[in-house]
C-alpha cells in the first residue's frame, strides 16, 4: 500500500487501510472510533499521519 494524502483517500483504500492497519493502536483508535464513519476516517489519517513520520 503505497502512502497517500490520507484526505485523499477513496472509501475503499479507507476501508482496505484499516484492514491493513492491524497493530495494537491502530486497532485501539479504530475501535474507540467505532462509533461513526468521520471519527472512524478521523483516527485513521491520525495514524497513517504518524507512521509516514
Amino acid at each position: 500500500m503505497l502512502f497517500k494524502n490520507p484526505k485523499e483517500l477513496s472509501n475503499s483504500e479507507l476501508k482496505s487501510g484499516i484492514d491493513y492497519l492491524t497493530e495494537k493502536e491502530a486497532v485501539i483508535k479504530y475501535n474507540k472510533a467505532r462509533r461513526s464513519y468521520k471519527e472512524t476516517r478521523i483516527a485513521f489519517e491520525e495514524v497513517l499521519t504518524e507512521r509516514m513520520r
